[in-house]
């Protein structure tokens, strides 16, 4: 939960990041709309794996990969920063299947 948390802020560092560089005039909407859509989507994302969704943790682990993909000639930064966060987002998918077999259990 925490790591699509985080993603979603470095998305909108990112963004943040654009519109402060390109002072005259405005970033690109696509350069924008690269970022914003993977953004909102982890926070969604996050907000889904807090409520307990499995659907919502493994769509956040393959998201990672697509928004890292995006990040490519950044990626020598965020290597270690992404490893930690493929931890993280796994941890999540085995904690939201453990938390609904143990609700399975209990019954």
């Amino acid at each position: 939960m925490w790591s699509a948390y985080v993603w979603g802020g470095v998305a909108a560092l990112l963004i943040a990041f654009l519109f402060i560089t390109a002072a005259p005039a405005l970033p690109s909407p696509t350069a924008v709309s690269r970022l914003m859509v993977p953004g909102t989507a982890f926070l969604g994302l996050g907000f889904g794996i807090s409520r307990h969704s499995r659907i919502c943790a493994v769509l956040a682990f393959m998201a990672l990969f697509s928004f890292v993909g995006l990040l490519s000639p950044i990626i020598v930064i965020l290597g270690l920063p992404a490893l930690i966060s493929f931890y993280g987002l796994i941890r999540g998918i085995l904690g939201t299947f453990a938390y609904h077999r143990h609700l399975a259990g209990a019954k």
